[in-house]
């Protein structure tokens, strides 16, 4: 499919060497869009369908957010659980 390069080059900085300091695709939601249906791409969140606006939602590299606090959520920051 077109969502990995093939054949894998690993001298390439996009090949993903490393850890990535943030997992995600940076949409707003627990996928991401992708250009294939049969494909779900997941977006590095955990809990963020069962949480409601005001509740908490745990982001894979970056740590317990609040769903709803940010303006429109496409791009915007999101607050942190203070608790």
């Amino acid at each position: 499919t077109d969502l990995w390069r093939v054949p894998h080059d690993p001298d390439w900085a996009e090949s993903g060497v490393g850890l990535a300091s943030e997992y995600g695709c940076g949409d707003d939601g627990a996928t991401c869009d992708s250009p294939d249906d049969d494909v779900v791409i997941t977006n590095g969140v955990l809990g963020y369908e069962e949480a409601g606006p005001g509740d908490t939602f745990l982001k894979i590299g970056v740590g317990a957010l609040v769903k709803g606090s940010c303006e429109d959520c496409n791009g915007d920051v999101y607050k942190f659980n203070k608790q």
